[in-house]
């Protein structure tokens, strides 16, 4: 990030960070710098975390803590409507996917994971030989073991 996007990050992320303290009076927020990104990242009641993106509206961010602070996380898939025991979110606009069609966008993508319903893009693309491995890696991530 240049230096003048960062300080606009920055005081978008400080306005944030006082609407949720506004809005999110009984739960607790701890909001933390990732070292390898430079985004912030929002702990909700010190376990589930949100990463505060540039492109982030209020109602964006309002929708995803709900979510996470109501504990009505959808448990099935947006995209295949199945039920999924473990489900990955879209970081902007919060919809759920199940492991199996978040690894279908990764393949598609090769490597850069587009959401079909916000079009935000997230990861790098991947030469054929490391999809596997980084396929591999996902399912560890979501506790799959095959």
């Amino acid at each position: 990030m240049n230096k003048d996007k960062g300080e606009k990050y920055d005081k978008k992320c400080y306005v944030m960070q006082n609407l949720i303290y506004l809005h999110y009076q009984n739960d607790s927020f701890d909001f933390i710098r990732n070292p390898d990104t430079e985004y912030i990242e929002v702990i909700i009641n010190g376990r589930s975390n949100l990463t505060l993106l540039y492109c982030h509206k209020w109602s964006e961010i309002k929708r995803a803590i709900d979510m996470r602070t109501t504990g009505s996380i959808n448990k099935s898939c947006e995209i295949c409507c199945n039920s999924a025991r473990m489900v990955a979110i879209c970081t902007k606009c919060s919809n759920t996917y199940c492991i199996d069609c978040y690894i279908d966008l990764f393949k598609t993508g090769n490597g850069i994971i587009t959401c079909p319903y916000c079009r935000y893009s997230i990861g790098s693309n991947k030469p054929e030989c490391m999809m596997e491995l980084c396929i591999g890696q996902i399912k560890i991530n979501a506790g799959i073991c095959e």
